[in-house]
């Protein structure tokens, strides 16, 4: 039967109350809240006693008087008031008894009960008519309607508890469910014992009932709720614990869910009174940091969060992390309520990720070496190639076979360039997987860029027959906050993409300022009359080597770098780069937008025509030519390579200045120490940063610690994000890559031999 139908059965009494109890001549205040269940019956029982040995006391006294009134003796009235008032002062003590007793009762909720088996009555108490909740008047008490009102599912085992205290003359006690008139249960706790006579007969019983729904309910909500506390602990994966730490030092776990056999290997029966056996698996290493941080939150009553390690007689290590909130507790124990649980496997996962990341870190430093060293070989021929392609086509062309030459030279200088624009490429694309490259905000002129990228990228179009146009859709200022570098590759990536897809027709490049989400951007549409995409390949154009035809016969080169680097460079200005549209035989536009921030003191131009106007060409006049530049001065230049050591020092020879060479860092130093001891230091050392026996980074280390002040020029062939850093740190005063421009070289060159003198 479901407690549920036991209804709402509480008595409310005053805690203070107290009974007055007559026992054995003496009295005695008793507060029945205090009274335990068997102190209550016992209790009642004594004074039922009392009440019969009164009642007892009275039928003596009749009888004494019925004694005297058949003797005939005469009785004086006084005599007769005597007995008159001993019978009403019995009479008043037992009523006076049997009020108290009915008090108790109904304090106690606990009714009494007499059953004479010879004549079948029942006699109740009028507590246990209450109990029941049945009338007095209309119920009658016998054996068979009390079993009547017995829960059917209790009924067996309340017969046959009372048939064993029948067969064996003595005392039952039982607990069941009692049905009531209203439709409500009640539990009941009954107790008694057989009734014999003075030949040890079987005559009856008597005993008393208890109501102990209060009880009962609480008792079992009680285990409902530490049952729903185990059931929960034992679906969490870990342990659920109270850990006591006693004033004298020893421990003990009171209680501990059965995730304590998994992760200590030990029953929580064997430590709710000593916690020994749980520190005896802590790990030798561990167990100092333990105990501290246990103190340390015992003393502070403060939240104990610790990580250690266990180790168990196989050697088997295991990690344990645990939390627990402390209180203080009356005798001055620390008692914690608190939770661990196994992390051995997060332990490993976190190892597994430091192993991962530093061999990340480690492939990272191997593909940055490798393409430091690819870079360096790629770039130490074209420097070679290109610088004496270049010589060649300043020579006389004027004679058919010379024109002839030229054209080869061309070739080779075209080659060579578009060989340098993958390799830069290639090393843009590491520089922003490794989070090294970035973004500047300087002053910057969008109309010169655009005015660059015309003049850069219309022989291009031209020579193929496609018309360049760049134009202005609204206002633009000359000079607002941004990355020169970044955006004149941007558009040149996306130009030329344009140019190299586009056979006839014109390209576009519209640009402008709009204004959306709070922000004005500035906007360059590059649309053309080109081959255009089709859905398959638009979706994998911004993919790192994707391209619109990956065939094998594709008739376009290119790495596939060009619009995901774009787009890249773009975000990382704050802006983004997007296919706007596109048709198979129709064409394609793309946009780029970054967020245009103009300066205090911008002029604003409503085409590029007014632009270069008010530039009144200066702004667009090639810089001097290396030629204008003359050089005067002594200059060492230490590389390794035999046709670059030839091409930079023909360019500086050609400039004015004395050149001496040497192979490698260890003959520059021995020079320069040498002509420094005959009095005639060198001016400059221009040095390649990657030669055999001694670099250009010993070198220059070595010259600043000997204490040599000459200016020293980097040339590097790496170009990664950190290599002019790294030639700084060494010593240099400058630096510069490789292919080498020769206006760049030879600017940079004056520069420094000026600071020298």
């Amino acid at each position: 039967m479901s407690l549920d139908k036991l209804g709402d059965h509480s008595v409310k009494h005053s805690p203070s109350f107290a009974s007055t109890v007559a026992t054995g001549g003496s009295v005695r205040r008793v507060d029945p809240a205090r009274l335990s269940h068997s102190d209550m019956c016992k209790l009642i029982h004594d004074l039922q006693t009392e009440q019969s040995h009164l009642e007892s006391q009275v039928e003596e006294l009749k009888k004494t008087i019925q004694a005297l009134t058949a003797s005939q003796h005469p009785v004086s009235p006084t005599a007769d008031e005597a007995t008159a008032h001993s019978e009403t002062k019995f009479r008043d003590s037992i009523e006076e008894n049997e009020r108290r007793l009915r008090e108790s009762q109904s304090i106690a909720r606990l009714g009494s009960f007499h059953w004479n088996a010879v004549t079948n009555q029942v006699i109740w108490s009028d507590q246990l008519f209450r109990i029941y909740g049945r009338d007095p008047a209309s119920f009658e008490p016998s054996f068979e309607n009390y079993i009547a009102c017995v829960h059917p599912e209790d009924r067996p085992h309340v017969l046959q508890t009372l048939q064993t205290a029948m067969a064996t003359l003595g005392e039952f006690e039982h607990e069941y469910l009692a049905f009531r008139p209203d439709g409500r249960y009640c539990w009941i706790h009954a107790r008694g014992r057989a009734i014999v006579n003075e030949n040890g007969q079987f005559v009856g019983m008597e005993g008393t009932c208890q109501d102990t729904t209060d009880r009962k309910t609480a008792e079992t909500g009680m285990i409902e709720a530490l049952n729903r506390l185990e059931k929960i602990a034992s679906r969490v994966p870990g342990m659920v614990y109270e850990f006591r730490l006693r004033p004298d030092g020893t421990m003990c776990f009171p209680y501990a869910s059965e995730g304590m056999r998994t992760i200590f290997q030990v029953g929580p029966e064997e430590v709710s009174i000593d916690g020994a056996k749980v520190f005896s698996q802590v790990h030798p290493e561990d167990i100092a940091s333990l105990h501290l941080s246990t103190r340390k939150s015992a003393q502070e009553l403060s939240l104990w969060s610790h990580e250690f390690r266990l180790l168990f007689s196989d050697s088997t290590e295991r990690w344990i992390a645990g939390t627990a909130a402390p209180t203080r507790e009356p005798d001055g124990s620390t008692l914690w309520h608190g939770y661990v649980a196994d992390i051995t496997d997060r332990k490993q996962a976190e190892q597994n990720l430091i192993e991962a990341h530093a061999a990340a870190e480690e492939a990272n430093r191997a593909k940055s070496a490798f393409l430091a060293n690819m870079s360096h070989e790629i770039r130490t021929p074209l420097t070679a190639m290109l610088g004496f392609a270049e010589i060649l086509g300043e020579e006389d062309n004027s004679s058919p076979m010379q024109e002839h030459r030229k054209n080869i030279t061309e070739t080779i200088k075209k080659s060579g360039k578009h060989l340098l624009t993958i390799l830069n490429d290639i090393l843009d694309l590491s520089k922003i997987e490794a989070n090294k490259m970035t973004v500047e905000k300087v002053e910057t002129s969008p109309l010169s860029l655009l005015c660059e990228v015309e003049t850069l990228m219309s022989p291009s179009a031209t020579g193929k027959g496609v018309r360049l146009d760049v134009s202005l859709s609204s206002p633009l200022p000359d000079r607002i906050q941004g990355d020169p570098t970044r955006l004149r590759q941007v558009l040149l990536n996306l130009v030329g993409n344009s140019i190299k897809f586009t056979e006839a027709g014109c390209i576009q490049i519209k640009a402008s300022s709009i204004y959306k989400n709070n922000c004005t951007f500035l906007v360059v549409d590059i649309e053309d009359t080109g081959m255009g995409m089709s859905r398959e390949q638009t979706e994998r154009v911004f993919s790192l080597f994707g391209q619109g035809d990956n065939s094998m016969t594709r008739i376009h080169g290119g790495t596939g770098l060009g619009l995901s680097l774009s787009r890249r460079f773009a975000r990382m200005m704050g802006g983004d780069v997007q296919l706007m549209h596109t048709e198979i035989g129709r064409g394609s536009c793309f946009r780029m937008q970054i967020p245009l921030e103009p300066l205090a003191d911008a002029k604003w131009f409503v085409s590029l025509e007014q632009f270069k106007f008010s530039l009144k060409s200066e702004a667009l006049a090639e810089p001097p030519a290396a030629t204008q530049i003359r050089l005067s001065g002594r200059i060492l230049l230490a590389e390794d390579g035999i046709d670059n050591q030839r091409l930079i020092a023909f360019h500086l020879r050609s400039a004015g200045a004395t050149v001496e060479t040497a192979d490698n860092g260890r003959i520059a130093l021995e020079m320069i120490a040498c002509q420094e001891a005959a009095g005639r230091p060198f001016d400059l050392l221009v040095s390649d940063m990657q030669m055999p026996e001694m670099d250009g980074y010993s070198l220059a280390r070595s010259l600043r610690e000997s204490g040599s002040k000459i200016p020293i020029l980097a040339l590097t062939a790496n170009a990664m994000s950190d290599d002019e850093q790294k030639c700084i740190d060494a010593g240099c005063d400058d630096y510069t890559t490789k292919p080498i421009s020769k206006s760049l070289l030879v600017s940079k060159c004056e520069a420094w031999l000026g600071k020298s003198k």
